[in-house]
């Protein structure tokens, strides 16, 4: 009976343990959850903010202020990956959350300078446009000049020639 009644205690604190430890690893999972989704949020912003950026660029947007700002949230992103892995996850957390606000600034800011680059070229093409029609319809009124005057002078030329008489024997 001895023997029953110690193993069951041994039991007994064996699975006492075993359900106290998986009740700190849920506490754990939870925060950890938590930073590893505010690391994900980031890196989906980040990435999206890319997107935005090369959409800029791509449009004609001087977009280098923004490359500096994505790669300083890149740096916060990765130090986040590097605090979550060593296990401080309100580090990880806090340094996730600033690059996904940096991530989320760089995104908004693309899409303007994206919308105000495309306003600029499609007045550049106007101007182009009307300077180019401009410059074809004076070249062809130029040329119409050059071509009278010419005209004007060889018709002079051919009326002041003297006609050669051919006599009908040397036809």
């Amino acid at each position: 009976m001895k023997r029953q009644f110690a193993k069951a205690s041994v039991l007994f604190l064996f699975v006492f343990a075993v359900v106290g430890l998986c009740l700190h690893n849920v506490s754990c999972v939870r925060a950890s959850d938590d930073a590893l989704s505010k690391i994900g949020e980031a890196s989906n912003s980040l990435q999206q903010a890319f997107e935005a950026v090369l959409g800029a660029e791509n449009a004609g947007a001087n977009v280098s202020r923004l490359i500096d700002v994505l790669n300083e949230a890149g740096r916060l992103l990765m130090e986040a990956e590097i605090a979550y892995r060593s296990g401080n996850l309100s580090e990880a957390a806090s340094k996730a959350n600033a690059s996904f606000l940096m991530g989320e600034t760089v995104k908004g800011e693309a899409s303007d300078l994206k919308g105000s680059a495309l306003k600029e070229g499609q007045k550049v093409l106007w101007l182009n446009s009307v300077f180019s029609l401009a410059g074809g319809i004076t070249l062809i009124v130029g040329l119409f000049f050059v071509w009278s005057y010419f005209k004007r002078v060889y018709s002079k030329r051919l009326l002041d020639l003297k006609p050669e008489v051919v006599s009908s024997a040397e036809a």
